[in-house]
Formats: structure tokens, C-alpha cells, sequence
């Protein structure tokens, strides 16, 4: 809002009588920052996307996650965690 004594400008991007955005509503959503993740099956709105909900692209980042995963719940040692991580470094 223009302050007193100030007019408003002409070449606003939205004036008052538009809503913003418009453009947004031809989008379609997608998984952006899920590189090759795809959802297998429905979800619920608001609940938790968890990984049985979604198939995933094997990639480097993701075996370095599936191993970070393990070495957490204590499936594999130090020393394995690291000998995988070695193993991924050279392929």
C-alpha cells in the first residue's frame, strides 16, 4: 500500500485488483529434487512420504545413503561402511 502521499505506481507487477501467481496453476508438480524418484503408490494428503512409497534410481548418492542407513542401525561396522564407500569411490 502506498503510503500518504505517495501514488501508486502504474507498472506494479500485480496491482491490487489481481491475484499473484496465476502462472503457477498451468504447472504440474513433479519430484524436483528427487532425481529418478517416481511414487508407486498413493499417498495420503499430509502423511509422510516414506521410502516403500517411492522407487528410486540406484545412484551413488543413494548407495551412500542406503549405507548410511545401515552403518545407523548398526547392521554393518566402521570398517565395512568405509570399505563400501572406497568400493563406491571406484566404480
Amino acid at each position: 500500500m502506498p503510503l500518504e502521499r505517495q501514488f501508486r505506481r502504474a507498472d506494479d507487477q500485480h496491482p491490487s485488483h489481481e491475484p499473484a501467481g496465476l502462472q503457477l496453476l498451468e504447472q504440474q508438480s513433479g519430484h524436483d529434487r528427487l532425481a529418478g524418484a517416481r511414487v508407486v503408490r498413493p499417498v495420503a494428503m499430509d502423511a509422510p512420504i516414506t521410502s516403500a512409497d517411492v522407487e528410486i534410481k540406484p545412484s551413488t548418492v543413494y548407495s551412500l545413503r542406503q549405507l548410511q542407513d545401515r552403518w545407523s542401525q548398526g547392521a554393518i561396522a566402521e570398517p565395512e561402511l568405509l570399505s563400501a564407500i572406497d568400493q563406491l569411490a571406484t566404480d
